[in-house]
């Protein structure tokens, strides 16, 4: 069988430009069909990644909804959303057609070394975009929520010396009370406390509630109506009001997403440095404590100020790190005995 020799086979400059061109231009079909078919499940994706924050205020009695302040954010936020999915759906294709156009100009040892390369960081790439959807967000989330829900609302008393200072100080009141004159014409409304409906306190929700039947499940009312429980949650849980604007939570989530799935690739970039020849083995090992504080600074500026993320993100960077310097180890041991 004759191997393939890259320097049997000349092109001109423009031909490769042409070359790249070509495969540059079916390769973005992907994302095109990738981007349609994610609008058809726009709404769905967003729901996903809305559920770690939804979930995380249910568990704190906080409102459950993020909130809009513009008629076009939440339908903005589905084009984003639908943009990236289709971005993410269409990438393995448009890695294939460059993968085309660079495999033309490589020996076969080089083309089996990198589609080695290709497979593992598309696995890494997912393991990175799961432990951030399944581990990261949600300790994240509890940390935050569960410290906003844990503020202790100010009891009766604690604000005597503040109400005595401001009288003091004839401050001028912002609103001030409008009197009424009672209307004959308009009927006076009593309100009997004794008739007003008592709702149930249960431990559990009710296995088949009757249409239109309310309870209490701790501090939260439901209602069952049109065949599904509606839940209504306190929106103060303490003094503050715990919320999360939609776009800001999006930006957030792709940050985190994308800070993952580039260092998620730390094993393979190894590799490749060692492949190449431009850091062996022994010099990776020899900057371990430069490759640990990196982490740390990688964690700090990709993740919110809190410890937890912090150390989150740092510590499988650097356990990524670990597991490069063996992949180098053993792929040099092994090419090493087949030299022999």
């Amino acid at each position: 069988m004759v191997k393939h020799d890259p320097n049997q086979v000349r092109m001109s400059l423009g031909d490769h430009l042409e070359e790249l061109r070509k495969r540059i231009m079916i390769g973005l079909l992907g994302p095109l069909v990738g981007a349609i078919i994610a609008l058809i499940f726009g709404k769905t994706l967003l729901t996903l990644i809305l559920t770690p924050y939804v979930e995380a205020q249910r568990a704190a009695g906080f409102s459950t909804a993020a909130e809009a302040l513009n008629i076009t954010e939440t339908f903005a936020a589905y084009l984003k959303v639908s943009l990236l999915g289709g971005l993410i759906v269409g990438l393995p294709w448009l890695a294939w057609q460059l993968w085309r156009f660079i495999a033309a100009g490589l020996y076969a040892k080089e083309r089996r070394f990198v589609m080695w390369l290709v497979p593992g960081s598309a696995a890494l790439t997912i393991s990175g975009l799961m432990f951030m959807y399944f581990i990261m967000l949600p300790v994240m989330l509890s940390f935050f929520i569960r410290f906003a829900a844990s503020m202790p609302a100010p009891v009766q008393g604690d604000s005597e010396w503040f109400a005595w200072f401001y009288h003091k100080l004839e401050l001028p009141k912002l609103q001030q009370p409008i009197e009424q004159t009672p209307d004959a014409d308009q009927p006076k409304v009593i309100v009997d406390l004794e008739v007003l409906p008592q709702l149930p306190m249960l431990d559990q929700d009710p296995t088949e509630p009757d249409e239109g039947a309310m309870w209490i499940v701790g501090s939260t009312v439901k209602l069952h109506a049109g065949g599904r429980t509606l839940t209504f949650l306190p929106d103060v849980a303490g003094p503050i009001a715990q919320r999360q604007r939609l776009t800001e939570w999006i930006s957030l989530v792709t940050r985190l997403a994308i800070a993952f799935a580039l260092t998620f690739q730390t094993p393979l970039v190894l590799v490749l440095l060692d492949r190449i020849g431009l850091a062996s083995v022994h010099r990776l090992r020899a900057v371990r404590k430069y490759a640990l504080l990196g982490a740390v600074v990688m964690g700090a500026i990709f993740t919110p100020a809190d410890p937890i993320s912090q150390v989150l993100l740092a510590v499988p960077m650097y356990a990524l790190y670990e597991l490069g310097l063996l992949l180098c180890h053993l792929l040099n041991r092994r090419r090493e005995q087949v030299a022999t």
